[in-house]
């Protein structure tokens, strides 16, 4: 999605094709209808997909993509972290979003500068999961719902501006439900998207 949560921009699932839907308009143009992205990863399935002011992130399997919003103009490369695509990544309002290291359960992550791609931290440990439902918020997000060996709806909270993460369990909210994880959630106010 872009920085103002208006446009969202779809792109993997076995293809190079860039799909995109207004939010304010709720328009969903024709299949394909932005610039088609790079080849990613080792078939272009699943991504890690994250995004920041100016751009949108994907990465899988050894390599990745970034997509300027202004232009709808892809770039391959642009960054290095070693998610295969089935863990996510969780953007912030603070220049940087948290990216999974590895597979479906692991715990480390890193933090990347969302608009040149440059690794901040590598040391992080959140939950043991993959495949996470992110929610950003003002200065922290949620994972609402992931893997962890089954699918849950675990939830645990990262705060943006410490780097600090909270498990706050199955019994907290937000919160996702059992099989929550494998797919992709956002939110917007009402307000940015014209009252609607």
């Amino acid at each position: 999605m872009n920085s103002t949560l208006t446009m969202a921009y779809i792109t993997a699932g076995g293809s190079t094709a860039t799909d995109k839907h207004n939010y304010v308009t709720e328009i969903m143009y024709n299949a394909g209808s932005a610039p088609a992205g790079p080849t990613v990863g080792d078939s272009y399935g699943n991504v890690a997909a994250w995004q920041g002011e100016t751009k949108g992130w994907i990465w899988k399997t050894g390599s990745g993509g970034n997509f300027t919003f202004a232009t709808e103009t892809w770039a391959s490369g642009g960054t290095t972290v070693a998610t295969d695509g089935w863990g996510k990544g969780l953007s912030t309002k603070h220049g940087h979003a948290y990216v999974k290291n590895g597979g479906n359960t692991v715990t480390g992550a890193y933090k990347l500068n969302d608009t040149s791609g440059a690794q901040i931290r590598t040391d992080l440990n959140f939950d043991n999961s993959g495949e996470e439902n992110y929610q950003t918020g003002q200065n922290w997000g949620y994972c609402v719902g992931h893997y962890n060996g089954a699918q849950n709806n675990n939830t645990y909270k990262v705060h943006s501006i410490t780097d600090v993460y909270t498990v706050l369990g199955s019994d907290a909210q937000p919160k996702g439900h059992d099989g929550a994880s494998s797919g992709a959630c956002a939110s917007a106010s009402a307000l940015i998207l014209g009252g609607l």
